[in-house]
C-alpha cells in the first residue's frame, strides 16, 4: 500500500511532466512535510525548480538531497548542471567530477563536465570527456550530442570553419 509521501511524490512527478511546476512543487512540499529526511523528495523538487528556472531554489534542494545522501550521484550531476547554467564553472566541474568518482561510467556526468570544461576554455579536457561518452554509451542521442560537441571543439581547435566545403572535409578528417 503506498504511503502518503509516495502519493505526493507521484502526483508531483505527474504535474512536473505536464510542466505544471507550481502544482508539482506543492506536492513535493507535502511529501517533505511528511518525510523531511527523504533525499529523493528534495532531489525531485530540486529538479522541478531547475526545470522551472528557479536556479537558487534548485541548488538549495540539491544541497539538501546531498546532505541527506552524500552518494546521490544524480544530485551532484544536476547541481553541476545548475552551476553550469549560472556560469559557476568551477563548481560545475567539482560536482560532475565527484559524480564520476562515485559512479565512473555515468554518462551525464561526462557530458555536463565536458560542457563545463568547454565553457571554461579547457578544450582538451572537454574533448576527453566527450570522447569518453562515445566509449561508454550506445545511446544514439547521447552519442550524437557528444559528436556535435567534438565537431565544435575541433572547429575551435583547428581554426576551420564551415564556410567552404573544403574546410568541412578537413574537419571531418580531424
Amino acid at each position: 500500500m503506498p504511503t502518503f509521501t509516495t502519493v505526493y511524490m507521484d502526483r508531483g512527478h505527474s504535474y512536473a511532466v505536464r510542466r505544471d511546476f507550481d502544482k508539482a512543487i506543492g506536492n513535493f512540499d507535502k511529501a517533505i512535510e511528511l518525510m523531511p529526511s527523504n533525499a529523493e523528495v528534495y532531489y525531485e523538487r530540486g529538479i522541478t525548480y531547475l526545470e522551472k528556472g528557479d536556479l537558487n531554489e534548485a541548488i538549495a534542494d540539491l544541497d539538501q538531497a546531498i546532505k541527506l545522501n552524500p552518494d546521490h550521484v544524480l544530485a551532484y550531476i544536476n547541481r553541476g548542471r545548475v552551476y553550469l547554467e549560472k556560469a559557476e564553472i568551477d563548481l560545475a566541474v567539482t560536482d560532475t567530477s565527484h559524480a564520476i568518482e562515485l559512479l565512473p561510467n555515468q554518462i551525464l556526468a561526462y557530458i555536463y563536465r565536458g560542457l563545463a570544461y568547454k565553457e571554461k576554455g579547457d578544450k582538451s579536457k572537454a574533448v576527453a570527456d566527450f570522447t569518453k561518452v562515445l566509449e561508454i554509451t550506445n545511446d544514439p542521442s547521447q552519442r550524437q550530442h557528444a559528436i556535435l560537441q567534438l565537431k565544435t571543439l575541433s572547429l575551435e581547435l583547428t581554426g576551420c570553419e564551415f564556410s567552404t566545403p573544403q574546410n568541412a572535409r578537413k574537419l571531418i578528417r580531424v
